[in-house]
């Protein structure tokens, strides 16, 4: 083709373009709005990849994580020689010691109120530790070797930035210990807070503090003890033979059990990388749906365009112009509206890019977090922008050319449009009067039409389920967990205890006697891990009285453990190991094995029930059950509900200076966090219902726009029989309102099945711990219609001014 034809083509395709510049316009916001969401969020997949990669690298996240059991400690120098002594000591790079208990802390200043639970978490900082899962400092000043024994601490980043603490401040905890913030820290365990009960970005709710090794243990009590090992290994160490060897010697050294972990068993870690790939289905999954619209519309627009052209190509079919190049006119079009959506869409997803990266790190605190510029995702993303809407327009264009040229060149109204379904109606009763029927015989005139429409608004609506149905899910599950947790009992308060006492000891005898409280049950609450057909899960287990007057959780099947070996374990625990009612499990749990130190050991048990609490790791025994574990007669918790006249925060105030009290909290704290929490994410639902929103509207447009166009004679006809304007807006929105509603029905019905997908395939992933219960909530059906419907229906008001400047004896005429 000579530089010649190709001006002439390109005039042509202009020309085109300018005559329907509104509908031009409509559908490359439509492709702009499918490529900026898959450009700008798609850029934060390998930042995150990235960030995780040299944050932890950066701090040095532990390989091999050796805990043992729940109250157990072990001498700090007879575990590091330990572990020094075992056959593989040469893969070992670096080894530290913590210890770790949970405690109350109180950071209120003369401006607000701080009370929550929290964890000390004793570290080294010796030779410049600690060496593993190191402390990225924020504000202040790193420990030194001098800071041992001092009374300062190292405030987790999140909880410091939330309320706003800085070096410099005071915070108190559970024994009247006072502590002064010498700095803000990122731990690699950190970089989002998560608790051991299933809290989630939990930073308003759960203090974690980093102290001196020796101050935590003075606080404590544990002078020269600690809980914990974490090492890094070389490349290549066998983790197995190492984790053995580890086991073996400190149980014969220290007669004591551990229990180990690997980066992936941490929760954190576990969502930072999991969450990459799942976040990114949901991204390619909306930009689908986004780009599906936009090859509807552009399907429609590019067959009223050949429509309108029917003469011209059937003359040039008749002067033998081969098929392939009278093709190229209405496919440049196509190429160029899509080129102008890329670029719009480009724009639009640098600056969704820059705006997902800084919610990114106020939700996520990370020490590495760069955004280079991703040239290939922005690539893939003009490819599909461009290739979908372009293949979308060649059945119109191939369909018009294979036509017979006498039938093309044929003049006259309604040629080409043929009748459609609307004969199905002539022997069909339609109740009203013409003007009524009309929109309805319209949709059946143009079915083709009407299918890409439906289906292009369907897409809109689609996305506005997807998203609302997985906050709906996630909302409705958290309100579950609300109120199996709360029962009758909404105000209930857990007090922890710093070890296991008898129940009849002066600490559990404190809490009862105290003033605020009324009502009080005492329990065990250990960790352990549940197996079945080589599937092992993580336990909370609490071991609570038979019949308790403060809680029994709701059981869905089975009943109520009734001798030492039966539990109850949550519907997503039974479904994930395959298990049900009567079925045999292995419990791990602690045993007791000296006054100090426990041992891990495996227990069959029956699955006496299956209780309706959403949360995987929740697990209940009979405290009489507690025999078992060694632990008869000792308890680490105490349930309470105030006395009458006082409030939660009394009670939490009153027990704060108790000794052996670790932290008190009401048992529904964490749901009050995520709802904190769930506000922020609504932010980005309503960012998500508005470009659906727009899409509804665009396409709603751009096919009302075409339909105004394709109908001028027919509008004219009935001004010039004296049709109000009105009347005509009327049909035009009656005929929107039926393809709105079509159109809603089809995007609820396939963004429920993609949300009950997703729910399986994804979330699962990114929340195992959760049984995500399915849900729709009115007010998202609500906006769905709204979009679908309402806004569909009030398109045609737009075109009122035009119809008001029509020329009626120039649009009487019949002419191509």
């Amino acid at each position: 083709m000579n530089n010649n034809m190709l001006g002439l083509w390109l005039r042509w395709s202009w020309r085109d373009l300018r005559d329907r510049w509104l509908q031009v316009f409509a559908i490359a916001l439509i492709i702009a709005l499918g490529t900026g969401v898959y450009t700008g969020l798609s850029s934060s997949s390998p930042w995150r990849q990235q960030a995780n990669d040299d944050s932890y690298g950066l701090l040095n996240m532990y390989d091999l994580r050796a805990m043992s059991p729940d109250n157990s400690f072990i001498e700090q120098d007879v575990l590091l020689e330990a572990i020094r002594s075992i056959p593989n000591a040469d893969a070992i790079l670096d080894v530290d010691t913590r210890l770790i208990y949970p405690t109350q802390v109180d950071a209120s200043d003369g401006e607000q109120t701080i009370l929550v639970p929290g964890r000390v978490i004793g570290v080294n900082v010796q030779d410049g530790g600690p060496l593993v899962n190191k402390i990225y400092t924020t504000a202040g000043r790193p420990f030194d070797a001098i800071d041992d024994g001092a009374s300062i601490v190292a405030l987790e980043h999140n909880f410091a930035n939330h309320y706003g603490l800085e070096p410099g401040a005071n915070v108190t905890i559970s024994g009247g210990h006072t502590l002064e913030v010498a700095s803000v820290g990122i731990g690699p365990e950190y970089f989002i807070v998560m608790t051991d009960e299933g809290g989630l970005m939990a930073e308003a709710n759960f203090a974690a503090l980093f102290v001196p090794m020796q101050t935590a243990q003075a606080m404590a009590g544990r002078e020269g003890l600690v809980n914990e090992a974490i090492l890094t290994l070389a490349d290549g160490a066998d983790v197995a033979a190492i984790r053995s060897q580890i086991a073996d010697v400190v149980q014969e050294t220290a007669d004591t059990g551990l229990t180990f972990m690997l980066p992936i068993d941490d929760r954190v870690y576990h969502w930072a990388y999991e969450d990459i790939d799942n976040d990114q289905v949901m991204f390619n999954i909306i930009t689908a749906l986004f780009l599906a619209g936009a090859a509807f519309a552009a399907f429609n627009l590019v067959n009223r365009m050949i429509e309108s052209q029917r003469r011209q190509i059937g003359i040039n079919m008749a002067l033998g112009v081969p098929a392939r190049v009278i093709m190229i006119r209405p496919l440049l079009v196509s190429l160029q509206i899509a080129v102008l959506g890329v670029t719009f869409g480009l724009l639009l997803g640098l600056a969704l890019s820059q705006a997902f990266a800084g919610l990114f790190t106020e939700f996520v605190a990370m020490p590495m977090f760069e955004t280079p510029f991703q040239i290939g995702t922005f690539l893939q993303g003009a490819a599909l922008g461009i290739i979908i809407p372009f293949v979308a327009t060649l059945p119109p264009v191939w369909r018009a050319v294979r036509v017979e040229p006498i039938e093309a060149i044929r003049t006259g109204h309604g040629v080409g449009d043929g009748s459609g379904l609307a004969p199905m109606l002539a022997n069909v009763p339609v109740p009203g009067k013409t003007f009524s029927q009309i929109p309805v015989r319209n949709l059946l005139r143009q079915p083709r039409r009407t299918l890409m429409t439906v289906l292009g608004i369907g897409m809109a609506i689609t996305v506005i389920i997807v998203v609302g149905g997985l906050i709906d899910s996630l909302l409705r599950t958290l309100e579950i967990g609300q109120e199996e947790i709360a029962l009758d009992t909404p105000d209930r308060i857990m007090v922890d205890l710093d070890f296991v006492y008898p129940i009849d000891s002066e600490v559990v005898s404190g809490v009862v006697d105290a003033l605020s409280t009324g009502a009080v049950e005492p329990g065990l609450r250990v960790g352990g891990h549940l197996q079945h057909n080589g599937e092992t899960l993580d336990m909370m287990i609490d071991l609570i009285p038979a019949n308790g007057a403060l809680y029994q959780p709701t059981l869905r099947a089975g009943d109520y453990p009734g001798n030492q070996t039966e539990v109850i374990i949550s519907n997503k625990a039974a479904l994930d190991m395959g298990v049900g009612v009567g079925d045999t499990v292995i419990l791990s749990h602690p045993y007791r094995s000296g006054l100090m130190s426990f041992v891990m050991v495996e227990t069959e048990m029956t699955v006496a029930g299956i209780h309706n609490i959403p949360y995987r790791f929740q697990m209940f025994m009979n405290l009489d059950q507690a025999d078992v574990m060694g632990l008869g007669g000792m308890v680490n918790n105490v349930q309470v509900i105030p006395a009458d006249g006082f409030t939660v925060g009394q009670v939490q105030r009153e027990l704060f200076d108790m000794q052996g009290i670790a932290s008190a909290q009401p048992m529904t704290v964490m749901i009050t966090a995520m709802d904190d929490i769930m506000e922020d994410f609504l932010g980005i639902l309503y960012i998500v219902i508005i470009a659906g929103l727009l899409m509804a509207f665009l396409i709603a447009y751009n096919t009302t726009s075409i339909n105004m166009d394709d109908r001028t004679r027919e509008i004219a006809t009935m001004f010039a029989f004296g049709v109000p304007i009105r009347r005509v807006t009327r049909m035009a929105s009656v005929e929107n309102m039926l393809t709105g509603i079509m159109a809603t029905v089809v995007g609820i019905g396939i963004g429920i099945f993609a949300v009950n997908r997703i729910l399986d395939m994804v979330m699962n992933l990114t929340m195992p711990d959760l049984y995500l219960t399915q849900a729709l909530s009115p007010g998202t059906l609500l906006m769905a219609v709204i979009v679908g419907v309402v806004l569909a229906a009030a398109v045609p008001v737009l075109h009122i001014r035009k119809m008001a400047k029509m020329d009626i004896p120039s649009a009487l005429r019949v002419q191509e």
